[in-house]
């Protein structure tokens, strides 16, 4: 298939700017080489609703590929220049499917751009309880995650941030496989989860995440065992891991 790759940013990216809707749009076949922000990035900062978006038949690898996926809501309020006289109200992000996507080998670069750091967890998340992300389904999703993290960190508690756009403000997640906040219908099927570097946060955490759907899930968490799916005012099916409940430290 055709090699994506950018240099600065994302491979594919839907937004910043972001005031008008986008709809129907289909990938497949495709590798992604690089991306020091993400390998596909969809972010409504201006208002739009986005929808009914696929990606099949991808892969994702490569050192300089800063996060496999990254999905979020936000609200900019005066559009992309905050000049804007107008005001935008949050958009939407829903019906996006994710289906045999294999992210591999990806997140190692020891010398990342300034104030940046070399991996970010895949992160899927709304605006708040009001303006949830979703539906999104990921079928046949494989992630193999660098992992290294601490058990410090999993009692991370991310600051939301609603004007920034980029997964590094954020800063470290609280799970290596997936961090999902302020969503609805999530769907996880036949998808597997696995880490390189042994690593003491969850597989997944679920945040304010509600209706969600796993089945056929399995987490290889490199003999680390325990709690590998955290939840914190969540709903749904959830695979046989190791749920637990998730209780951070409060955001500062």
């Amino acid at each position: 298939g055709r090699v994506f790759a950018s240099t600065w940013c994302n491979a594919l990216q839907f937004g910043s700017a972001t005031e008008v809707d986008m709809h129907d749009f289909e990938f497949e076949d495709l590798q992604i080489t690089r991306g020091p922000k993400s390998g596909i990035g969809i972010v409504s900062m201006d208002s739009a609703n986005i929808s009914r978006v696929s990606f099949t038949n991808i892969s994702i690898h490569g050192a300089d590929v800063a996060t496999p996926i990254y999905i979020k809501i936000g609200n900019r309020v005066h559009g992309e220049t905050n000049l804007s006289s107008n005001r935008f109200p949050p958009g939407s992000i829903a019906n996006v499917s994710f289906t045999d996507i294999r992210a591999y080998d990806w997140g190692t670069n020891p010398n990342p751009k300034p104030g940046h750091a070399s991996n970010y967890t895949l992160t899927i998340e709304g605006l708040n309880a009001s303006y949830p992300v979703g539906p999104i389904k990921l079928e046949r999703l494989a992630v193999e995650a660098p992992g290294g993290g601490t058990a410090e960190q999993a009692l991370i508690d991310p600051p939301l941030a609603p004007t920034d756009y980029q997964p590094r403000k954020e800063g470290v997640r609280p799970s290596w496989g997936l961090f999902v906040r302020y969503a609805t219908g999530i769907e996880f099927v036949d998808s597997a989860l696995s880490v390189v570097q042994s690593d003491e946060r969850p597989a997944l955490v679920m945040d304010n995440a509600l209706g969600s759907n796993f089945s056929g899930t399995s987490v290889d968490d490199a003999g680390r065992g325990g709690c590998q799916l955290a939840l914190r005012n969540a709903s749904g099916q959830w695979p046989d891991v190791g749920v637990c409940e998730w209780a951070p430290n409060a955001a500062e």
